[in-house]
């Protein structure tokens, strides 16, 4: 388990436990600009970072949810911007969000090398800017019925070890 993925158990853990609240919008931009600086990472230490597999992150590449340079060899190059940019795919594909809406956001939400995730709204048209945010908040709202969804199965499943099966131990 690498770095990136202790940190999201630990807080995970410590959410469920009930010792921090989720973390806000302001935690993860500063996550984001936590990432490393460096352009000379690889796909296999970029994908340890986020505890995924190298294939993983070809597959977003192959579906056109990821954009990443390229050295003269052909390999590909980890720079802020790409980390920030699988931040992001990565998250939304974690909680759930279709590859198409993924990629219907890459359309239209521009690269800016300088956002810690990789993309940006600054001098949209009006437009792409409202079916970016309205499909961003549908999703948002979909997460939430999960999260719903989730807190009953909980409940079920407290009920049953409280009240059901006792504590024959």
């Amino acid at each position: 388990m690498d770095e990136h993925d202790a940190l999201i158990e630990r807080m995970a853990e410590d959410i469920a436990a009930g010792r921090r609240p989720p973390p806000t919008s302001q935690e993860v931009e500063q996550h984001a600009l936590e990432l490393p600086a460096s352009g000379d990472l690889t796909i296999g230490e970029a994908a340890a970072m986020f505890g995924i597999l190298p294939t993983t992150i070809r597959y977003y590449e192959d579906a056109g949810l990821l954009r990443v340079g390229r050295r003269e060899n052909g390999h590909r190059v980890f720079d802020r911007a790409a980390l920030g940019d699988l931040l992001f795919v990565h998250g939304m594909r974690l909680s759930g969000m279709p590859v198409r809406d993924v990629a219907r956001l890459r359309e239209l939400l521009p690269d800016a090398p300088d956002d810690p995730c990789g993309t940006t709204a600054r001098g949209l048209d009006e437009a792409p800017r409202t079916a970016a945010r309205d499909l961003l908040e549908h999703h948002a709202a979909q997460v939430r019925l999960q999260i719903a969804r989730l807190q009953i199965a909980l409940a079920v499943t407290e009920h049953k070890t409280d009240h059901l099966i006792g504590d024959q131990r």
